[in-house]
């Protein structure tokens, strides 16, 4: 499960652990954390969570499409207001990528919940 610190990068998609040893997986994430932060012990995420029935338009929820890229089987979604960090222990494997534009909508998502406008 351990990861060496420069291997996971912004915009990749992961499988995480939890942080308690009652569960072992947490779901998926995506890391939004700067490359050149490669060296902390954490890593700033967003959750990419399966949506079923998602239609309701806020600014703060991003919805990204399945493909073989992003390692998605189903339309899943960005909770911006999620945002937290994981230590690097949590995270099992990389899963895909979004686009850059996808990253850059997360990215703005990010800054309407922290007020940066």
């Amino acid at each position: 499960m351990n990861k060496e610190l420069g291997e996971i990068r912004r915009g990749e998609i992961w499988r995480v652990g939890s942080m308690t040893s009652r569960s072992q997986e947490a779901g998926h994430v995506l890391v939004i954390s700067s490359d050149s932060l490669g060296s902390l012990a954490f890593r700033t995420v967003v959750p990419v969570i399966h949506c079923v029935h998602q239609n309701e338009q806020v600014p703060w929820k991003i919805r990204i499409e399945p493909d073989e890229s992003k390692g998605l089987k189903s339309a899943s979604m960005i909770d911006a207001r999620r945002i937290g960090a994981l230590p690097i222990r949590c995270f099992i494997d990389r899963i895909g990528a979004v686009s850059r534009e996808e990253l850059e909508d997360v990215a703005e998502a990010v800054a309407i919940v922290i007020e940066c406008w």
